[in-house]
C-alpha cells in the first residue's frame, strides 16, 4: 500500500493511471480498516455487558407452529431457532434478520416474541396470560405501519396469551409504565417518556440507525444495568460474501426461501409509443420474437431474446380491467415535478395525466416526500383501506372474492413517489407500474415490485421505461424489438432479490452496490460495497491490530476516528 501522505497527493494530482488508482486503494483501505475496526470493538464491548434471558419454552412454541394457516419454511425454522437461542443467553443479541420481500420474516418475529415474553404451555381461557412480565417493542417506520404490525402480532399471538399494545402518537391517553407484553409503536418508543416493565427484545427496521445513544436508550429502559436484545429487519437482500465481511459485528439470519403458495409477480415492459407496437401482444405471459412462441420474461434472457413491450394505451386498459375487478394500482415515479433535463415523468404530472384525461372516472391518489407525516399518512390510509391493515396472518390465503374486493378503501390509483418502498402491505393491490424503470436501482425496483402479489389474485409489475434508445423512441423507429440495459433484462428475468443481489455485484461494478448504502446501512467516502477484497484485507488488519493493541493505544489517530464514528451507524 501506498503511504498516506503519496495517496492524498496522488488523488489530486495523479502522475498516471496506475498510481491513481494504488492511491484510492489505499483511501478506501483506510476508510474500510476504520469500520472494521469500529465493528469488532463493538462486538467486543457487547460481549461484556449483561442481558436479560428468556427461556426457551419447547412446548408452547410447537403449539404455535403448528397452529399456523400455513407450513413454515426451513429457512424460516432456523431463523427462528438462531434467534431463540441468542435472547436465550445472558449476552445482548445483535442480529440481522435478512429476508426478501414476503418472505415471512413476520412469524419468525413472533416465535421470538412468544418465547421472549415466556408463555404458559397451553392457553385454556383469556385468563391464562403469560407466566414472566418479559415484554418486546416492535418499532416500526411509520404509523400506518405500526398499526398494521399491531393487527399481525395481536392476530398470531393473541390466542398464546400475548397481550399486545399499540403505542402511537394518535393513541392518546396511552401513558406511564407500558404492562403489555409486546408494544408496538415507532422510534418513539425509546423515548424517555415511555418505561417499561422487563425489556427483554427490541426490534427494528432497517431504516432505524440504531446507534451508542439509541443502545444507551434501550438500556435505560432496564432499572438492573442489562441492556436488551436487539434484532434488525431487512428486506434488502445482501449477498452473503458482503453481509459477512461489512457487517461484521452483527450476527445474521437469512430467509432464503419463499412460502408455498406465494404467486410470481410477471413484470412486463411497456414501451413509451402512444401507438401498439407492430406485433401487439396479448396480457401477460408476452410474447417472445422467434416464431411466435409465447414465454414469460422470466425465460427470455436464458434464450438471448428481446421482448415486444405493451404499449401505454394497452397498459391503460389492463389497469382499468383490474381495477373493475375490484383491486388497487401502485404507480411510481422517479421525481415529484417536471423536469426539463431529467426526461422522465413526475409524479404530479402524472397524477394530472390520469386523473384529467386517463382515469377520469375513477379514484386517483398522490404520495410524496414534500407532503407532511400526517398527510401521507392519511393518503394511505384511504388507499389502505380500513379493513386492508395486514389482517391475514403472513402466508395466509383468503380466496373469497367479495373479500378480496370489499376493502372499503378510496383510492384505486396512487401515484407515488420512493416512498411507497418501505413495506406497506396492501393484499388488494395487483399491479405496480414503475415510469422511468431505467432511473432506479435493481434493488428499488425489487422493493416496489414486492409491493403487490400480497394477496389471492395474480398480481403484475408493469416497467415503462424512457431510456434514450429503447422503448421511448419505439414507434418512431417501427422497430420489432426493444434492447434495454443489463440491469432491465436481469429484473424482468428474475424475481429472487439474493439472485438479484448477486447480479447487481457484477454489473454495477463500484457504487453503491444493490442500493445497500440507502437503507440504513454504512456509507462510505470512497470506498464502495463493491471493493470486497479490499474490505477482506482491511479485516484481517483489523483483527491483527486488536490482537496487538485491543485498546488501540498505539494508534491514537485511528481511535479518535473510532469514537467520531460512534453514533452514527447502525453498526452497534
Amino acid at each position: 500500500l501506498l503511504d498516506l501522505k503519496r495517496a492524498i497527493s496522488f488523488v489530486h494530482f495523479p502522475p498516471d493511471n496506475q498510481k491513481m488508482e494504488a492511491a484510492r486503494r489505499r483511501l478506501k483501505f483506510d476508510e474500510l480498516l476504520r469500520l472494521q475496526i469500529f465493528a469488532a470493538k463493538v462486538k467486543q464491548e457487547l460481549k461484556k455487558l449483561p442481558a436479560p434471558k428468556a427461556v426457551f419454552n419447547e412446548k408452547a412454541t410447537k403449539q404455535f407452529v403448528q397452529g399456523l394457516p400455513f407450513e413454515l419454511t426451513e429457512a424460516q425454522r432456523k431463523a427462528a431457532w438462531e434467534i431463540v437461542k441468542d435472547i436465550s443467553r445472558p449476552r445482548p443479541m445483535n442480529r440481522l434478520l435478512e429476508g426478501d420481500v414476503g418472505s415471512g420474516k413476520t412469524v419468525v418475529v413472533a416465535i421470538a416474541a412468544l418465547n421472549a415474553v415466556g408463555v404458559c404451555d397451553h392457553v385454556t381461557a383469556a385468563s391464562d396470560l403469560v407466566t414472566n412480565k418479559g415484554q418486546v417493542a416492535i418499532m416500526a417506520p411509520t404509523e400506518i405501519l405500526a398499526r398494521q404490525h399491531f393487527k399481525t402480532f395481536s392476530k398470531l399471538l393473541g390466542p398464546h396469551g400475548v397481550q399486545v399494545e399499540l403505542r402511537t402518537s394518535s393513541e392518546k391517553g396511552k401513558k406511564g409504565i407500558i404492562d403489555s407484553n409486546v408494544v408496538v409503536g415507532t422510534h418513539a418508543l425509546i423515548q424517555d417518556s415511555v418505561k417499561f416493565k422487563d425489556l427483554v427484545l427490541a426490534v427494528v427496521d432497517e431504516q432505524h440507525r440504531f446507534g451508542v445513544r439509541q443502545r444507551q436508550a434501550l438500556k435505560d429502559k432496564r432499572e438492573d444495568g442489562k441492556m436488551p436484545h436487539l434484532l434488525t429487519l431487512t428486506a434488502t437482500p445482501i449477498p452473503r460474501s458482503l453481509a459477512l465481511v461489512f457487517y461484521g459485528d452483527l450476527d445474521l439470519s437469512v430467509l432464503n426461501e419463499m412460502p408455498k403458495g406465494r404467486q410470481r409477480i410477471e413484470t412486463v415492459l411497456v414501451s413509451n409509443a402512444s401507438q401498439p407496437p407492430p406485433h401487439k401482444p396479448t396480457h401477460p405471459p408476452l410474447k417472445l420474437r422467434g416464431g411466435g412462441e409465447k414465454g414469460t420474461a422470466s425465460n427470455f434472457a436464458k434464450q438471448n431474446l428481446e421482448v415486444v413491450p405493451f404499449s401505454r394505451e394497452q397498459a391503460y386498459q389492463f389497469i382499468r380491467t383490474e381495477v373493475a375487478a375490484g383491486h388497487q394500482v401502485f404507480w411510481t415515479c422517479p421525481i415529484i415535478d417536471p423536469s426539463d433535463t431529467l426526461g422522465v415523468r413526475a409524479a404530479t404530472e402524472v397524477f394530472e395525466h390520469l386523473r384529467t384525461e386517463i382515469f377520469s372516472d375513477l379514484r386517483i391518489g398522490l404520495l410524496h416526500g414534500r407532503m407532511k407525516s400526517k398527510e401521507r399518512e392519511k393518503v394511505m390510509e384511504a388507499f389502505v383501506g380500513p379493513s386492508c391493515h395486514h389482517e391475514r396472518s403472513e402466508g395466509s390465503r383468503d380466496s373469497s372474492p367479495a373479500v378480496q374486493n370489499d376493502r372499503g378503501h378510496t383510492i384505486d390509483i396512487l401515484v407515488a413517489t420512493p416512498v411507497i418502498e418501505v413495506g406497506i402491505d396492501v393484499p388488494n393491490a395487483t399491479v405496480m407500474v414503475i415510469e422511468g424503470a431505467q432511473r432506479f436501482g435493481l434493488a428499488q425496483l425489487h422493493q416496489f415490485r414486492g409491493r403487490v402479489g400480497r394477496g389471492e389474485a395474480k398480481s403484475y409489475c408493469l416497467l415503462m421505461v424512457e431510456e434514450k434508445g429503447t422503448a421511448s423512441n419505439f414507434a418512431a423507429q417501427n422497430l420489432e424489438v426493444v434492447p434495454f440495459s443489463a440491469r432491465i433484462k436481469a429484473f424482468l428475468e428474475c424475481d429472487n432479490g439474493f439472485e438479484l443481489a448477486e447480479r447487481d455485484l457484477t454489473l454495477r461494478g463500484p457504487g453503491d452496490t444493490y442500493g445497500i448504502a440507502q437503507s440504513g446501512f454504512p456509507e462510505f467516502k470512497i470506498a464502495s460495497f463493491a471493493d470486497v477484497e479490499i474490505a477482506k484485507e482491511a479485516k484481517e488488519a483489523a483483527e491483527g491490530i486488536l490482537t496487538r493493541d485491543p485498546e488501540l493505544t498505539n494508534y491514537s489517530e485511528l481511535k479518535q476516528a473510532i469514537l467520531d464514528k460512534e453514533g452514527r451507524t447502525h453498526l452497534e
